[in-house]
């Protein structure tokens, strides 16, 4: 048994028993886990608040290797994100996104390209600066393919004889404003001008491709989205 130190996110949190919590976290040391935490909805734990979903902790875990639950033993709130709690468009997009890191990451994978990039995408959401959501969106899902291997380079779109399969496909203008936005290391910092007929078609050509890798579990979404193309 290890006693570790490590930032996480918090991606999911659920009520156990009478005063505990389960939670599932994302962490920068060693990826997703799930976690008992024992009298976590005590009125007076240590713990009361510093285990919300979106939120960014310092954790404290006794890691045991096969060990379905962890044990967490303390943990602080790094960022709350409370800018983002308080806006219903921002918190619905951040819950998105963490859906996307649930699906696409596997249990004790360390991925800490995808922990940076949330963390700069939640940084930048949380902040006062308007953002458009759309372009933060389309950041973070070319990011994370990108974080898991995958790479948009040309009319074959991506390295996977898979996409080969797929009809829709991106014009020249939307791959170049992919390629801009790959190649800028994904810093939100100066926002594109992107027009949002473009920005929708992009965003949802990655979600067929979050669904053909597995990634996306709304594939009803992509059939959708397929149907109304062939009309």
């Amino acid at each position: 048994m290890n006693i570790i130190k490590s930032d996480a996110f918090v991606i999911k949190s659920l009520k156990y028993r009478d005063t505990s919590k389960i939670v599932t976290l994302f962490s920068s040391e060693f990826g997703k886990f799930n976690a008992l935490v024992k009298g976590a909805r005590n009125i007076k734990s240590n713990f009361r608040g510093s285990l919300d979903s979106i939120s960014l902790v310092s954790i404290i875990l006794n890691k045991k290797e096969q060990r379905e639950l962890q044990v967490i033993r303390n943990s602080e709130v790094s960022n709350p994100y409370w800018n983002i709690k308080s806006n219903f468009n921002k918190l619905s997009l951040a819950y998105e996104l963490v859906s996307l890191v649930h699906s696409g990451i596997h249990f004790y994978d360390k991925n800490l390209a995808t922990f940076t990039l949330m963390k700069n995408i939640f940084d930048h959401l949380d902040s006062e600066k308007e953002c458009n959501l759309n372009v933060v969106k389309l950041f973070f899902k070319l990011g994370f393919l990108k974080a898991l291997g995958f790479q948009i380079t040309d009319t074959a779109n991506v390295n996977e004889t898979f996409l080969n399969k797929i009809e829709f496909k991106l014009n020249r203008v939307q791959l170049d404003i992919v390629n801009k936005l790959q190649h800028s290391q994904f810093d939100l910092s100066n926002e594109m001008e992107l027009a949002d007929a473009h920005l929708k078609v992009i965003n949802d050509y990655l979600d067929i491709i979050l669904d053909e890798l597995s990634l996306n579990k709304s594939n009803r979404r992509t059939k959708l989205i397929l149907d109304s193309m062939a009309n």
